[in-house]
């Protein structure tokens, strides 16, 4: 239609999604404070004074009081989690403050202060998820080759573009019957083999026991001889590559 016009995407804001974070938090919270206020306080008390003085509760009473000081704690953990120390950050990951301030910055997350939200963090964390899926999903399907020539230039993105490159190379040589697969050469190892044994039969009911005793000696060192020819083919590419750079 004519004067239509394309909306543009909007762009992921980090702010309105901490704010809906927190409207969930404050909902958790009044939930938890009225699971509290909901308690039996007679059986809490009663429970509460038990403790102190080392008898002990019934079933019922250990239960209320067990969940109080649950959901108390639940209470707690909220309040801290939203201002918890970079200390925390530095035990966990193994990091010093100066590489947690450089990945904070470099990736947009905010836990460069002395303090970081954990719900603000785990949203960044979600949003940083987000961005790089379709590159990551490139990498998984069919574009792999696509995204890791544009993916970015890292120690491992490079020991990925090596092997991709190294089964690339042997996949071609398959393909032009260069290299051939170990299970076809064991297996047509088995078929000359098992070829060799029925003459050597033959020879022994013409010829003796004697001329049968040297093919079948010839058939015992064949699958020895055979495993060192595969071990030297598995050298040869490297071999091949040393030369070439002479």
């Amino acid at each position: 239609m004519m004067g239509q016009t394309t909306r543009k995407p909007k762009k992921h804001n980090i702010v309105q999604d901490v704010t809906a974070a927190e409207g969930r938090i404050a909902a958790r919270l009044r939930e938890l404070a009225e699971k509290r206020a909901g308690l039996d306080r007679e059986l809490l008390t009663v429970a509460a004074q038990k403790r102190v003085s080392g008898t002990a509760a019934t079933v019922r009473e250990a239960n209320a009081l067990g969940k109080y000081e649950g959901f108390g704690a639940e209470q707690q953990w909220w309040q801290l989690a939203r201002r918890l120390p970079q200390q925390f950050l530095r035990i966990i990951s193994g990091r010093q403050t100066k590489q947690i301030n450089e990945q904070a910055q470099r990736y947009g997350l905010s836990i460069g202060g002395k303090t970081w939200d954990l719900a603000a963090f785990v949203l960044e964390v979600f949003g940083l998820l987000a961005r790089i899926a379709p590159w990551y999903g490139q990498l998984e399907g069919s574009n792999g080759d696509a995204a890791l020539l544009v993916g970015p230039s890292t120690p491992t993105m490079e020991r990925l573009r090596l092997a991709k490159a190294k089964l690339l190379e042997l996949q071609l040589d398959e393909r032009t019957r260069a290299v051939l697969p170990r299970g076809d050469v064991r297996e047509a190892f088995n078929d000359l083999a098992g070829f060799l044994r029925e003459a050597g039969q033959r020879i022994g009911r013409e010829h003796g026991r004697a001329a049968q005793q040297i093919l079948e000696h010839a058939l015992q060192e064949f699958p020895r001889k055979a495993a060192k020819l595969l071990r030297r083919g598995e050298q040869l590419p490297a071999a091949k590559t040393a030369r070439a750079g002479k």
